[in-house]
């Protein structure tokens, strides 16, 4: 739950199978898990609006993520992060100072 997925546009192009970004389809966010959903299994993805609780990857290093900053999915992780220069899936609703994993209030916007 409140972890991010991403399309997989690689193996199973068909817009539904939904799994942890990797570096071919980072740019392919489908939205941010509502629920606990099993391996292998169907759930709900949020893919618009606000969201309370989107979770941070680990960072190994203190960022600053700014309200309003663009952020998006992290390659190789469920989560999310500062995306400067590439496509994104989500807005910063709240400035955070991370260095671990965490959460962060955003909007979403995966269309």
């Amino acid at each position: 739950q409140n972890m991010v997925a991403c399309f997989d546009m690689t193996t199973s192009f068909d817009g539904l199978w939904a799994m942890q970004c990797n570096a071919t389809d980072i740019d392919n966010m489908a939205g941010v898990a509502d629920e606990n959903i099993a391996d292998n299994d169907y759930g709900r993805l949020q893919v618009w609006g606000y969201a309370a609780s989107i979770y941070i990857s680990n960072e190994g290093t203190s960022i600053t993520i700014t309200k309003g900053d663009p952020i998006g999915p992290v390659s190789g992780t469920w989560g999310i992060t500062s995306q400067a220069t590439q496509l994104v899936g989500a807005i910063a609703g709240e400035t955070i100072t991370v260095s671990a994993a965490g959460y962060i209030k955003g909007f979403l916007r995966c269309i």
